[in-house]
């Protein structure tokens, strides 16, 4: 385990982290994904894929506040 981590690397850590879930988020909710228009269009939605995504990044983040590494 590691006992001494720098604080300012803990803050970019954590920004880092924050920024990635939101660039996901907006790949999400931009044009680029695929999204059914009508029950009888046969395209798979992407959305829930790019969900999947954030809510693994959202558990590692709080692994990781949980074990003190970022606050």
């Amino acid at each position: 385990m590691i006992t001494h981590i720098n604080s300012r690397w803990l803050k970019k850590m954590n920004s880092r982290i924050e920024d990635i879930i939101q660039d996901i988020r907006d790949l999400r909710d931009d044009d680029s994904h695929v999204c059914p228009a009508n029950k009888e269009d046969h395209l798979e939605c992407t959305c829930i894929k790019y969900d999947r995504v954030i809510d693994k990044l959202e558990d590692l983040y709080r692994m990781m506040i949980s074990q003190g590494y970022i606050n």
